[in-house]
């Protein structure tokens, strides 16, 4: 439902796998990820704060998944309005050991550096990030369709290029 940009389905699909198991990080990302949706196309300024708040409490948790995701971190920072926050986040999340590249290309999104995102997929793709299986339909990645080298890529993967 996420990927066909039924936001709303899809919500209501991943809020009841939570309340089966709060501790199942896919739902709680895949939340997070509709909430920024839900931010970008329904212009729904709350659910950004909604997850930034996830996120955050994702930090906060012990466990293997705590800080797994720090690109979504910077990326709901930016879309909230965070910027500068966001920003340093994304120094501090560089540092070695390496940020994920798909991480990375989030974080990079959210600050509008499209450039640096895409280049960030590419690095993915030399690392074969099976992530990226999913990079053609993903609506967190609408902002990078028109991208010359996003498209690239698409074209690289054999991936069709249509949403």
């Amino acid at each position: 439902m996420y990927v066909s940009r039924r936001l709303y389905e899809a919500d209501e699909a991943f809020a009841r796998a939570y309340r089966l198991d709060g501790r199942y990080w896919p739902a709680r990302i895949g939340r997070v990820l509709v909430m920024l949706e839900l931010v970008t196309q329904e212009k729904e300024m709350d659910q950004g704060d909604a997850a930034l708040s996830e996120m955050q409490l994702l930090r906060r948790e012990s466990g293997p998944f705590a800080n797994y995701f720090p690109g979504l971190l910077v990326l709901c920072l930016a879309r909230t309005g965070n910027t500068e926050e966001a920003r340093r986040q994304l120094e501090i999340f560089t540092m070695p050991p390496a940020m994920d590249p798909v991480q990375k290309a989030l974080a990079y999104l959210g600050l509008g550096e499209t450039d640096q995102a895409v280049l960030s997929l590419h690095a993915a793709f030399a690392h074969s990030d099976p992530l990226l299986l999913w990079l053609h339909l993903w609506p967190v990645f609408d902002p990078l369709r028109g991208h010359k080298r996003f498209q690239e890529l698409i074209r690289r993967m054999n991936l069709p290029a249509s949403k």
